[in-house]
């Protein structure tokens, strides 16, 4: 499954004309690498957009590398991807992370906050795991659900179903921690770091730098 960075234009719009998809296929070839213009990209995608500290930033970046069309800034950017039942297709929206999320998207400063969370809640856990049931109904959800608040591997029984859902069939899955993370971002009422009216444009140094950066992450999950 591929995603992609989009303008969406709202609901008023049918969807061939809502959404304006920006392709990053210069930023890839400034790179030497194909990691954001590929299946399974969302982990790549999300690693680029947090390199921003807001949607503004960003804009101000697509714009100068010509991939966003002046015209188009003023509207909303998103992550998109096609989901197909039968003959019909779905566009999904997922929203963007910026700076502010990486901490819930990294599997163990995740597992640290829901951690907390849980030490000082005991029905937290349970409220949470419970947005999870329909989807991750597999072994490590139940050896989560079943243990005690107490108990001195609770934060290690948390890390391993963060990856749980990671995995889809033996293969890397992004998109489980991605929803995971985002789910408990916005509990947390986490906002993107707003800038100053006079630092909307990226400088200089700030653009090469994203053109530059490979997007290692050592704390993130890998199969690969």
């Amino acid at each position: 499954m591929e995603y992609f960075l989009a303008i969406d234009k709202g609901r008023f719009y049918s969807n061939k004309d809502r959404f304006k998809k920006l392709s990053l296929f210069t930023i890839d070839q400034k790179r030497n690498k194909t990691t954001l213009t590929k299946d399974n990209n969302l982990d790549a995608l999300a690693t680029f957009t947090m390199t921003f500290n807001n949607p503004y930033e960003l804009k101000a970046f697509l714009l100068k590398e010509g991939i966003l069309l002046d015209s188009l800034k003023n509207y909303d950017i998103v992550i998109i991807y096609e989901e197909h039942y039968g003959k019909s297709n779905f566009t999904r929206i997922l929203n963007v992370p910026y700076k502010s999320y990486e901490a819930y998207l990294r599997i163990d400063s995740l597992a640290k906050i829901i951690y907390k969370k849980a030490k000082k809640s005991k029905d937290f856990l349970e409220n949470y795991l419970k947005l999870f049931a329909r989807q991750y109904q597999r072994r490590e959800f139940y050896e989560l659900k079943k243990t005690a608040l107490n108990s001195p591997d609770l934060l290690e029984k948390i890390k391993v179903f963060l990856k749980s859902i990671s995995i889809d069939y033996s293969n890397y899955n992004y998109q489980g921690l991605f929803e995971a993370g985002m789910l408990m971002a916005a509990f947390d009422g986490v906002r993107d770091k707003m800038p100053k009216p006079q630092t909307i444009e990226p400088i200089k140094e700030k653009t090469e730098e994203v053109l530059n950066d490979d997007y290692q992450d050592e704390d993130q999950f890998r199969l690969f």
